[in-house]
Formats: C-alpha cells, structure tokens, sequence
C-alpha cells in the first residue's frame, strides 16, 4: 500500500532552523513513503525566504533540501492548511496511507482530529 507523507511549511522551516534535512529522517523512519508537499509550501517557502533573519536562511535551506531530494509537488492554489486538510480527508476516504508532519498546533489538531497520523518535528530530528 502506498503511505504518503505530508510535509507543510512549518516543519520544513523548523527542521532547517535546527540543521535537521527531515527528507532524509522521513525516508529513514518510513522506508518507500512518497514524501509530498504542495505548491502553496513552496510559494510560503519563497516568501519567508527574501528576508535576513534566521527563518529566512531556514526557508531558503529548505527550498535546496526539496530541490534535491525526490519530493512531490502538488500544484494547487489552495492556502496551504487547508490543503494539508483536504487532502488528508480525500486520502483517508481513499484509502491511502499518510503521515502528515507539522509543527502548525492549529493543522496538527484539525487532522488529530479526524483520527489521521500526524506528527511535529523535534531540535533532535526526530518525529513525535
């Protein structure tokens, strides 16, 4: 069975900020999950990235990593969290197995809610 994990914006940023590449951590945590994000990620990425500050570096370090690494993109032009949500819901409907990974509370609790798997990254790499 396929399992999809999703990856929203928060998580990419914090796990830069901390040195973490959360791709490689997914993929050692869930061998074979097809790691995904959608378009509104990368769009928010690209904003926080024209600062100076420290989630500036984070974003522009997370854009390489999604770069560089075998990453889906989802091209919608939905705002991101509802996105996340939607998506999840449809997957879950379907079927599909799926991890979303966030370190947004308000998304983390919306999907807890609906019984589907979703976890926050930590400083140590980790996913709780």
């Amino acid at each position: 069975m396929l399992m999809e994990v999703i990856i929203d914006t928060s998580s990419l940023v914090f796990s830069a900020r901390n040195k973490c590449d959360i791709i490689s951590r997914i993929n050692s945590e869930i061998p074979n999950a097809e790691i995904c994000v959608s378009k509104g990620v990368i769009r928010e990425l690209e904003g926080i990235s024209k600062g100076n500050g420290g989630n500036s570096i984070a974003a522009r370090t997370a854009i390489e990593i999604l770069k560089n690494k075998k990453v889906k993109v989802y091209n919608n032009n939905e705002y991101v969290d509802q996105w996340i949500y939607n998506h999840a819901l449809e997957n879950k409907t379907q079927g599909i197995g799926q991890v979303i990974v966030t370190n947004d509370t308000e998304i983390y609790n919306r999907i807890k809610s609906e019984k589907i798997t979703v976890k926050k990254s930590t400083i140590k790499c980790f996913l709780k």
